[in-house]
């Protein structure tokens, strides 16, 4: 069985290895044109959309689960050095690997752009049951 994604606008046609389709809220709330309802994210961008909000996720941000973030911007006030740059890679592959089953090999890429008080963060992973490597990036801005 094959699946296409959706939500990208691209024809390539993904193969999961098991019979089942991520999905995931879209928490933009898009509106499906056809149907008048919300439009779900599906495949890889469902997975996508997960790895970005847990990595900006705060520790107790979440009813319930209060263990659930990644405290990343706690480490943005720390000295601009090394040392907190791995914590912030650290803690950003702890989390991926403690959060999220749907993913593997999570490699981080952080480029410090400390003139500007930003970090730009590349995250790549694996989806487990399809042999493409995906990335999300984003930046985290340290406001004075």
């Amino acid at each position: 069985m094959s699946y296409s994604d959706y939500n990208s606008g691209k024809s390539q046609l993904i193969v999961p290895s098991a019979d089942k389709v991520f999905s995931d809220l879209d928490l933009s709330l898009t509106k499906h044109p056809v149907y008048d309802d919300i439009r779900p994210l599906t495949d890889l961008n469902a997975v996508k959309n997960a790895v970005k909000n847990l990595l900006l996720t705060n520790k107790g941000e979440r009813p319930f689960r209060p263990n659930v973030g990644s405290d990343i911007f706690a480490l943005l006030f720390e000295p601009d050095n090394v040392f907190t740059l791995e914590g912030v890679r650290q803690s950003i592959q702890d989390m991926l690997y403690s959060y999220e089953p749907r993913i593997n090999q999570v490699y981080v890429d952080i480029d410090n752009t400390s003139d500007e008080n930003t970090v730009n963060v590349t995250v790549g992973f694996n989806v487990r049951g399809i042999e493409q490597t995906e990335t999300v990036d984003f930046y985290l801005e340290r406001l004075r």
